[in-house]
């Protein structure tokens, strides 16, 4: 979230979707996840990714300052990059994303355990296969099956496994959004502030109500935002690399922007 006066160790407010709890806070202390990129590699420290991410955020930290300073995009191509690295790795690093990219993998383990408890057969080859030669009693198997029918248990990855999905899911998306067209939106003077989310780049389908404020619908989802301060949103616009003019955000956009950024939440709104 952003603060008034930009200074991290000022407060902001808090809304828990989950409760309808309110609160201030200062950022660094909210919706963090303790150990979530730790790893257990051998001549590295666990939290090694943590530290690296923490200094790509330092090294994108002047573009987005000179952004907010000079209310413009950069034109040169390594600090348009930079700005895009910091958007993809915003993206990708968060609960609700990984969530998404490991649903597959998930999926996958979950109908490869009811393969092996489909039947007596199956249960045995299984077994075999890891090692196991005393055939299994029909009492075990029915455990084994019940217990894979229940659902009462929770499929998850190694962290070595996640980080991959950072690595790659980032190098996927940044090839995505150096296509986008992208602009830069300022809400005007009257208009409330951008709010941000856990979940804070995300894909859109423009309104068709934007029409009245100049603005095409699209059918497909192939924009993307994300508020980079409490007055300004970056906005990916279409499927060739440019840079548009900054547009100028009434009440009504950015109302509509703030609801589509709550909308894809996953618990809090700063």
């Amino acid at each position: 979230g952003f603060t008034k006066n930009g200074n991290t160790s000022d407060r902001i407010h808090v809304l828990d979707m989950t409760d309808g709890r309110r609160w201030n806070q200062i950022p660094r202390e909210i919706a963090t996840r303790r150990d979530f990129y730790s790893a257990d590699i051998p001549g590295l420290e666990p939290d090694w990714a943590e530290k690296y991410l923490a200094k790509i955020e330092n090294v994108h930290a002047p573009v987005r300052r000179k952004i907010r300073d000079t209310q413009a995009l950069p034109t040169d191509e390594l600090e348009l990059d930079n700005l895009l690295n910091f958007v993809a790795i915003t993206a990708v690093r968060v609960p609700k994303i990984r969530k998404i990219m490991v649903r597959p993998l998930l999926e996958s383990g979950q109908r490869f355990l009811r393969a092996i408890v489909a039947s007596p057969e199956a249960f045995r080859e299984s077994n075999e296969r890891v090692g196991i030669t005393t055939p299994a009693s029909r009492a075990e198997y029915e455990e084994a099956r019940t217990f894979v029918e229940s659902g009462e248990y929770e499929l998850d990855l190694d962290q070595v496994t996640h980080l991959k999905g950072l690595y790659y899911g980032t190098d996927l998306l940044l090839k995505w959004l150096s296509q986008q067209a992208w602009s830069l939106v300022i809400a005007d003077p009257a208009a409330p502030d951008f709010v941000f989310t856990d979940c804070p780049v995300v894909p859109i389908h423009r309104p068709r109500h934007w029409q009245e404020l100049g603005i095409r619908p699209r059918k497909m989802p192939t924009d993307i935002v994300m508020p980079i301060s409490r007055r300004l949103l970056l906005w990916g616009l279409t499927c060739r690399r440019d840079i548009h003019p900054p547009l100028s955000a009434p009440t009504e956009l950015v109302l509509s922007f703030n609801a589509i950024i709550v909308g894809q939440a996953e618990r809090y709104v700063f």
